[in-house]
């Protein structure tokens, strides 16, 4: 399924620390309230006390894990070691044990209330993108980011990228070929004749009758443009 309607942009800055965050957002996303600490205090070493704390707060701030949780600036780790009293670089250690990882994610995504991106999100989510598709006529790029900031403000864990996009394209898809449907079945057929000659170029021109009427008449004064308009008319393949 194509999904190239993600720019490079858009696809890099997804799920992932773009930039450091600002002091607004660490103040914000990067703060360890009361109920924080006491699900930290049960890691007794440094490595996973910490390291939890990094994956909680980027759930917070990016609606996702990394996949790499150590991939993150130097300030968030920095900002979180001080209020933990725990040096810094005490977080290297956390990469060795990649098991840990999956069973912090698993608490916090319980700890903060959100829901992993299972078969049920899914669902909901395609039923809600329907919607969307029906009622709109968003550029896809736009609709894929309303659709991660509809899943953030769910409190659902965001899914991969290429799943997201994937399954935009899809609803997409199957959304036009409903409507095709659709509209085709209330359609005669001398209605049905007359539009498919939209798509035929007649013979010594240039542009299909379609193209003729998606391009901008030529700038000419009022006298002028009625017999042009006219003669235009007529040589429309409803006239």
């Amino acid at each position: 399924m194509p999904v190239e309607f993600l720019s490079d942009e858009q696809a890099a800055r997804f799920g992932c620390y773009a930039d450091e965050p600002s002091p607004e957002q660490l103040a914000r996303f990067f703060y360890l309230s009361a109920a924080d600490g006491h699900l930290l205090a049960a890691r007794r070493r440094p490595a996973n006390k910490l390291g939890c704390a990094v994956q909680l707060c980027t759930l917070r701030f990016l609606g996702t894990f990394l996949t790499d949780p150590l991939r993150v600036p130097a300030v968030v780790v920095q900002t979180l070691a001080e209020q933990l009293h725990l040096p810094a670089d005490a977080l290297a250690a956390y990469r060795t044990r990649p098991n840990t990882w999956y069973d912090h994610q698993a608490r916090i995504v319980a700890h903060l209330g959100y829901t992993p991106f299972d078969g049920r999100q899914t669902f909901r989510l395609t039923r809600w993108l329907y919607a969307q598709v029906l009622t709109s006529t968003v550029r896809p790029s736009v609709l894929f980011d309303l659709t991660t900031a509809h899943l953030v403000a769910q409190r659902v864990v965001l899914p991969g990228v290429s799943l997201l996009a994937r399954l935009i394209a899809r609803v997409r898809e199957r959304t036009g070929r409903h409507l095709y449907r659709q509209l085709r079945t209330r359609l005669n057929p001398s209605q049905q004749a007359a539009l498919e000659t939209l798509l035929t170029v007649p013979a010594g021109e240039r542009l299909t009758h379609l193209e003729r009427l998606r391009t901008r008449p030529p700038a000419c004064p009022p006298r002028r443009w009625r017999p042009l308009c006219a003669g235009w008319a007529k040589s429309a393949p409803w006239a």
